[in-house]
């Protein structure tokens, strides 16, 4: 994918790893090891394109970075919290520099709870995941790559899609645990002095 220096986009992502939790220790999202990160670039609320959409596997993630760099912003679902901090491991930058916004995040902020993205995105776009985080280690460990990016490509869309219902709406509607459909006020704003990330672009 090709880039110019006029290009304005924001970076939804979503990362998938190698291993879980109890492999590792524990709540060590940094020692997972990435499997493969899907990211599409939205400019708008309007139709995703595919050829806004890149997928990066643990081997070729040096070629993700200055797609990440070039960003308005990073979104994405549990982004502070997962993908972050797995990314972290692999970048020599300061992830704290860039404008991130996350979804799971803002809605947390509102309700005073986490929700899934399953029940953002039945409850907003009527369509449901095609799968879990799970299954994604299964692909990696008996190497079905294109199960792995086919998994993580649904997860990076509907993001995007609720992503761009927040930019267009302000607003995102969830199915709860008693399957009553609710909503919460989501906003994303950026000042017009924030239109570029302020990192260096080291990796370039």
């Amino acid at each position: 994918m090709s880039l110019d220096n006029n290009d304005i986009y924001d970076l939804v992502i979503d990362v998938e790893t190698q291993k879980m939790f109890e492999d590792v220790g524990g709540f060590k999202p940094e020692k997972l090891g990435l499997s493969y990160v899907g990211a599409w670039m939205v400019r708008s609320e309007n139709e995703l394109l595919d050829k806004d959409y890149v997928g990066f596997f643990e081997h070729n993630i040096s070629d993700f970075w200055p797609l990440v760099e070039r960003a308005r912003s990073l979104v994405g679902f549990n982004l502070i919290g997962f993908d972050l901090p797995v990314l972290s491991a692999y970048y020599s930058g300061d992830f704290s520099k860039f404008r991130n916004f996350d979804l799971m995040d803002e809605m947390k902020k509102v309700l005073g709870h986490r929700v899934s993205l399953n029940a953002v995105a039945k409850g907003t776009l009527g369509e449901e995941k095609n799968g879990d985080g799970l299954g994604a280690i299964e692909y990696y460990k008996q190497k079905d790559w294109k199960s792995l990016e086919k998994y993580c490509k649904k997860d990076v869309e509907l993001t995007a899609r609720l992503f761009q219902e927040v930019l267009k709406n302000q607003k995102l509607r969830f199915q709860d645990k008693w399957n009553e459909y609710r909503e919460a006020e989501v906003v994303f704003s950026l000042k017009e002095e924030e239109n570029e990330n302020e990192v260096q672009m080291t990796l370039i």
